[in-house]
């Protein structure tokens, strides 16, 4: 699972839109939630956890914004499983619009 990259594609729309005209910050945890679920969907990791009566749940964020996004704008996260220990794992993501890194996390 260690390095397997998955993406997602985010169309943004003007409910992501702030008061200073790009995508709100809130929006970039909501994404990785998203994005890792659909990863370990990708797994079929939930007959695997509900069989174990396992849960993942996030320790921490950090999140560096690069660029700012903008309504209309299309962009990829990227995710994967960087480290993995026994009962924990660093996830990372990335965000890329037209192959440009705009977010990571």
């Amino acid at each position: 699972m260690s390095g397997f990259k998955h993406e997602i594609t985010i169309l943004i729309d003007g409910s992501v839109i702030d008061e200073y005209g790009h995508v709100n910050n809130v929006s970039y945890v909501e994404w990785m939630q998203r994005g890792a679920m659909s990863h370990a969907a990708s797994w079929q990791m939930k007959g695997f956890m509900k069989e174990n009566q396992a849960t993942w749940f996030a320790r921490h964020h950090e999140i560096e914004y690069l660029r700012p996004v903008f309504e209309g704008e299309e962009i990829t996260l990227r995710t994967w499983i960087a480290t993995g220990e026994r009962v924990k794992s660093l996830r990372k993501y990335e965000f890329h619009r037209n192959n440009q890194l705009i977010a990571r996390g």
